[in-house]
């Protein structure tokens, strides 16, 4: 999945997920947040960024975002968290999506998306 839009800010994986999400038919809503006591990002459960809702396929997501290098840490972190495991037992959904920027040289570069379903 290719996004063209670039206005030559540094747009975060959370917010081009979210833009992509929607584009698809999802409800979406950030579920990370910022603990000012400790100075980190904190994601819901320990391992999503963004909860979804599709409300034709009746499909709930919850979407880790990070750059496109981070994917498979990211895999291992959610393979290992006993939240996530649970949520999949409920009958929901994990993906990581990996955002970098590519095309060929000499080229405007597009934000390409790398979608990782996890089943742990």
């Amino acid at each position: 999945m290719d996004s063209e839009e670039d206005d030559g800010k540094m747009t975060s994986p959370t917010q081009l997920s979210l833009k992509e999400l929607r584009k698809r038919g999802y409800i979406a809503g950030i579920t990370e947040k910022f603990n000012p006591f400790i100075k980190i990002r904190q994601d819901l459960w320990g391992f999503a960024d963004l909860a979804c809702a599709h409300p034709e396929k009746k499909e709930f997501l919850l979407v880790q975002a990070t750059s496109g290098d981070n994917v498979a840490a990211r895999v291992k972190k959610i393979e290992e968290n006993d939240n996530a495991k649970k949520w999949l037992q409920a009958g929901g959904k994990i993906s990581v999506w990996g955002w970098r920027k590519s095309g060929k040289a000499n080229k405007r570069k597009l934000w390409t998306l790398r979608e990782v379903e996890v089943d742990v």
